[in-house]
């Protein structure tokens, strides 16, 4: 039987390949399964939670591995894509501010007993952040079949889709870090 660390321990392989694989192979093959993979990926993220909590195999190293991995999946992906002047590193940097913020305080209240459950903005956060890596993922994808603006309505409408997902990742992202951090001055 697989465990929920082991999809976990999975997630950061997926989470490690996907950023070379998308620099390494500048095409749309290499962009496709970058697709499946980071699709597969959030697939397991759902399925080693829904594992841990209804077979009862919740472990100290799973709370650990598992937002972790969760981080190196999104803003391994958000930083290629900087890389890649898909967008501009400034649209990354509040993200990674507040991933690593956050993660850091969990981790350290974790050390000391104490879990900080996820709220509702943080998983709507986690959805707009993934939402917006599919929106670029697809504009890349499009990029490649050599679509251009003036070629095709879908090519412009995915680029709006894709600068849009970016700048709500942003908005969404830093309203949960504030709400994050005004519920744990207020506990």
């Amino acid at each position: 039987m697989i465990t929920p660390n082991q999809l976990t321990a999975f997630r950061i392989l997926i989470a490690i390949i996907c950023p070379f694989l998308l620099i390494w192979n500048r095409s749309f093959l290499g962009e496709s399964i970058v697709f499946v993979a980071f699709t597969v990926a959030c697939i397991t993220d759902w399925w080693d939670g829904h594992l841990a909590r209804t077979k009862s195999m919740v472990t100290w190293e799973g709370k650990i591995a598992d937002p972790i991995a969760d981080k190196l999946l999104i803003l391994g992906l958000m930083a290629t894509f900087s890389f890649l002047k898909l967008y501009s590193f400034w649209w990354v940097v509040p993200i990674f501010v507040r991933e690593l913020t956050v993660t850091t305080v969990r981790l350290i209240r974790l050390k000391q007993g104490r879990v900080i459950p996820a709220e509702m903005a943080g998983k709507v956060k986690a959805g707009v952040q993934i939402t917006s890596i599919y929106f670029t993922l697809w504009f890349l994808m499009f990029m490649h079949k050599g679509f251009s603006e003036s070629q095709s309505f879908l090519f412009s409408l995915l680029q709006v889709l894709h600068y849009s997902g970016i700048f709500l990742a942003n908005v969404i992202t830093i309203i949960s870090g504030v709400m994050f951090f005004y519920r744990l001055n207020k506990a």
